[in-house]
Formats: structure tokens, C-alpha cells, sequence
């Protein structure tokens, strides 16, 4: 179970010692794997172990009829197809609870939040632990008064150091939104306009697929409230300088429908090469940036008070130098 609710398959076998070690599980991978290769009941089986450590299936000698779960091996409900895997949706998993809690608390760098400590408070909120949660409530929850402080003390610690954005979005696990990924739409964007991002504004970032764009886009929608709720109790470190500052000065007015990214994201491009943007042509304007369908009014304006107008493509060569 991992703690987007993806289950991957177990298959049991009859204890085999391989290199010395007995083995008497594999993984299944996938329900695909399992369909396509014909494991289930009965099925005979060539393990090797693969570096002298990891068990795998080199060979299926005699196929049989599929076994794929139907239920949450954890809690019991009833389990999705999604492509290739398993998925189990239930918000009350306790497993999977766990298992994003544990991710939490480690991309965070909150110390004391070990296995035995998370199971006993899988079913608390995330957002209490920074609004509710006091040294007598974790004594409540079983912990000894030394341990009860060592976590409120985290906490505590982890509210009074500052963390970058990218950081506190790869905290929640969402698929495809790893710290890495998380910066370079940052580099597009701010905080609060990808948190209402759709996969449109997305799939215009470099590096961002359509899949992705789309798992990210739901998954921010997902924890929404949750994450809107911690971003009170976090000290963000300062947006990261642009890493050229080519548009130092520029006044943009951004207008038509544009090709290269929806207009909202190019907007976030210009902001973080150094312009201002302005959602109307006034005598401070530098640049009108077009796409397509732009009025004649508009154009006239701009004209008008001299004001130059680009393309879009004209726009981009100004940041890439």
C-alpha cells in the first residue's frame, strides 16, 4: 500500500530457499502483470533472486487463471481499476493514512515521527497537529510524557523554520509533484495561482506532460483545504530570485488568447523575468504582447502611446536573450 492508495499485488508462494534465504513472497507488480503472465492459484513459478537479493519471477512454467484482489488488503474496501494498478479511495485507510503521514513528516524533516508513532495517530487530522495537538494530547494518545514533548517540540521547531514552497507542496505526495517539479512550476507561477491551477495552465510549463498535468491538477484539488489550512503555520523562505532578470523594467500588458500557455502562466514567466504586469494599456506600458484575436482599440492605444507590440514569439526571444 503506498500512500496514494496504489496497492501492489503480493504473490504467496510455497517456501523455496534460494541463495540461502527463504522466500515466500514475490511481487505481483500490477493487476496487468498478473493477468498477462496468468498468476494466480496454482500457478508454477521460476523465482530467482535478482542481485542475490530481491525475489522476482524469472519464468512462469504452467499458467492458470488470474487472481487480482478485489479488496483493500488493509480496510476492506472494495478496490479500483485505474490503468495498470490498484487503487484503494477509501479516506478512512488506515494504512494509507499512514503512509502519507509518514511522507509528510519526512519531506518536512519533522523528527520523532517514526512508524509506531504515526499508526497510533493515523486518524488525526494534519492540520490539528499544527493547531490542536499539545504535549497532553499526544499522552492521550498513549505516548510517555518524554515522547509526548519530543513531538510537540517537532512541531513546535518545524512552525518556527522557514521552508521553501516547492518543499511544503512535495510534503503531500501528490502524484508527479515532486519537490523538483514543484520548483520549476514555481519558476512559472506563484503559490496561490498553481493551487488553482488546471491542467491547461500546467501542460504550457516545460516539463509537464499532460499526465502529469492532470494528476497534479486533481491532487492539488484534493488536499485544497488542507493545504490552504497549513499554509498558515509555515514560514515560506522568500520566492527565489528569477534566474535572469531580462525584463527588469518592462510594463506588459498580456491580451488575445495565446498560444504557447494559457495567459495566466506567461503572465507568471514575465513576473519572474523582472516585469510588471498590467492588465490595461496606460502611459507606464512598455510592452503590448499579443495573441490572437486582440482588438483593434487595443492595438490603436498602444500605438498611440508609442508603446511597443510584440508577438508572442517576439515576447519569448526577449527571454531567452
Amino acid at each position: 500500500m503506498g500512500r496514494t492508495g496504489v496497492v501492489t499485488p503480493v504473490i504467496q508462494i510455497e517456501p523455496v530457499t534460494i541463495s540461502g534465504a527463504t522466500i515466500n513472497n514475490v511481487t505481483g507488480h500490477n493487476a496487468d502483470y498478473l493477468e498477462s503472465n496468468g498468476i494466480g492459484l496454482g500457478t508454477r513459478l521460476r523465482i530467482i533472486r535478482s542481485g542475490e537479493v530481491i525475489p522476482k519471477v524469472d519464468e512462469v512454467l504452467s499458467a492458470t487463471l488470474a487472481n487480482i484482489p478485489k479488496q483493500c488488503p488493509e480496510c476492506g474496501s472494495q478496490l479500483e481499476r485505474e490503468g495498470v494498478a490498484l487503487v484503494c479511495h477509501s479516506d478512512n485507510c488506515v494504512a494509507k493514512l499512514c503512509r502519507q503521514k509518514a511522507h509528510f513528516f519526512k519531506v518536512l524533516e519533522i523528527k520523532g515521527f517514526g512508524p509506531a508513532a504515526i499508526e497510533k495517530l493515523a486518524t488525526v487530522p494534519l492540520v490539528h497537529f499544527f493547531e490542536q495537538m499539545d504535549v497532553n494530547h499526544y499522552v492521550g494518545f498513549g505516548f510517555g510524557m518524554q515522547q509526548s514533548v519530543n513531538l510537540n517540540a517537532a512541531i513546535q521547531a518545524r512552525k518556527a523554520k522557514s521552508v521553501t514552497p516547492a518543499k511544503f507542496l512535495a510534503a503531500f505526495g501528490i502524484d508527479g509533484l515532486g519537490e523538483s517539479t514543484a520548483q520549476k512550476i514555481l519558476d512559472a507561477m506563484r503559490l496561490e495561482d498553481l493551487l488553482f491551477s488546471t491542467p491547461d495552465d500546467l501542460t504550457h510549463i516545460p516539463c509537464i506532460g499532460e499526465v502529469t498535468a492532470h494528476s497534479i491538477a486533481a491532487g492539488l484539488q484534493e488536499n485544497l483545504t488542507t493545504i490552504k489550512m497549513l499554509m498558515d503555520h509555515f514560514k515560506f523562505e522568500a520566492a527565489r530570485e528569477p534566474e535572469s532578470g531580462a525584463l527588469a523594467g518592462y510594463k506588459v500588458v498580456f491580451s488575445g488568447k495565446m498560444e504557447l500557455g494559457s495567459r495566466k502562466a506567461i503572465a507568471e514567466l514575465a513576473k519572474k523575468h523582472g516585469a510588471d504586469v498590467l492588465s490595461s494599456i496606460t502611459a507606464a506600458t512598455t510592452h503590448l504582447v499579443c495573441g490572437a484575436n486582440v482588438g483593434k482599440a487595443k492595438t490603436d492605444k498602444a500605438e498611440k502611446l508609442k508603446v511597443m507590440v510584440l508577438s508572442e514569439e517576439n515576447f519569448m526571444e526577449l527571454i531567452d536573450g
